[in-house]
């Protein structure tokens, strides 16, 4: 697919893995002048994975999970600077118990204070395990858990020279338009459970 810029913007993603299933999280930073050089990029992917971020994250999330590695790149051209942190053999989820089904969810909304479909962006946290989900609701200590994760999405990065601030990205999706990032403001916990295969909802067939 076509790549199309979004300006003074990084994107961050956490990959993991359950079983067979790659899976990621995405987080983007605004950062002001010129773009960052990839060693700083490497140190802003190193913070995140040995850092609060990486801890809460880990938190909330399954024994079963594995996680792979942090990658951030500049977003702000096609060709552009990059960094991965890989994380130690044997970095896992830190919950214990039986999992549940994996699109089971619950969204993190993340707000920038600006109105506007595009000014709110979402990140969904699964790979729960039973002792946290009850029927189609979210367990009180699980959802500290949750929250406490929620915090950390709004921290900021200092390496080098270059200050990654938390932040929401516009990615355009028209030749020639150029996107931007806006910076994070709040976030907030959807006390969901989602199972898209309806087949943990109360009541359900009723």
């Amino acid at each position: 697919m076509p790549f199309y810029p979004t300006q003074n913007t990084v994107m961050c993603h956490i990959r993991f893995q359950n079983g067979t299933n790659l899976e990621e999280n995405t987080h983007a930073f605004h950062y002001a002048g010129s773009p960052p050089p990839a060693g700083d990029l490497l140190g802003l992917a190193t913070q995140i994975g040995t850092g609060a971020l990486l801890t809460a994250l880990r938190a909330c999330l399954s024994n079963s999970v594995v996680f792979r590695e942090v990658y951030c790149r500049d977003i702000a051209g096609a060709v552009a600077n990059e960094g991965t942190y890989t994380f130690p053999p044997g970095t896992t989820g830190n919950r214990t118990g039986g999992q549940v089904a994996s699109n089971e969810a619950c969204g993190i909304v993340k707000r920038t204070g600006l109105t506007g479909r595009r000014s709110h962006g979402r990140n969904s946290i699964s790979n729960f395990v039973e002792g946290d989900v009850d029927g189609n609701s979210i367990g009180s200590s699980l959802i500290a858990l949750l929250t406490n994760l929620a915090t950390q999405l709004l921290v900021d990065y200092v390496v080098g020279s270059n200050s990654f601030i938390a932040a929401l990205a516009h990615i355009p999706r028209i030749a020639g338009v150029v996107g931007n990032s806006d910076l994070l403001t709040e976030t907030v916990i959807l006390d969901n459970d989602v199972d898209s295969q309806k087949t943990r909802l109360n009541r359900h067939g009723a």
